[in-house]
């Protein structure tokens, strides 16, 4: 699908009063396994998680359970007390750029910003770019 494309995270965000919301959760972890790169940062955000949780359904230890289970990383978040939304967006960013860099580590020829793989050619011709930079050659 289109807007998984060059997706670097993901945040499958459910809202915690409703179980039918946590139930889609398995679908759109399957869809994103499916459209996107393996080493995609994927982040579980129970939303909703308001100072007043008497309306909350979907408890804390089934969603870490999930989310071990998935290999997710977990954050009930509250949108609106501002409870743990910078940190879930931080999380994500972090793993986003530390998959990236492992990814480069394991593959010298990949193009981070598009994820594909550099030809041999390209390579070099990125290497005499630099040598050329700021040099009297180039007017």
């Amino acid at each position: 699908m289109k807007y998984y494309r060059d997706a670097a995270g993901v945040l499958i965000v459910y809202d915690v009063t409703n179980t039918e919301s946590f139930s889609c959760v398995r679908r759109w972890v399957d869809e994103i396994n499916r459209y996107c790169q393996d080493n995609i940062a994927k982040i579980l955000v129970g939303n909703k998680d308001d100072n007043d949780s008497s309306e909350k359904i979907v408890s804390t230890a089934d969603a870490k359970q999930y989310a071990r289970q998935m290999n997710l990383t977990f954050f009930e978040t509250s949108a609106k007390d501002n409870k743990n939304v910078q940190e879930a967006f931080y999380a994500v960013t972090r793993l986003a750029l530390q998959q990236r860099l492992n990814a480069r580590k394991k593959n010298p020829t990949l193009d981070l910003k598009n994820g594909h793989i550099l030809s041999e050619e390209s390579i070099q011709l990125n290497r005499s770019k630099k040598k050329h930079r700021g040099g009297k050659c180039c007017k």
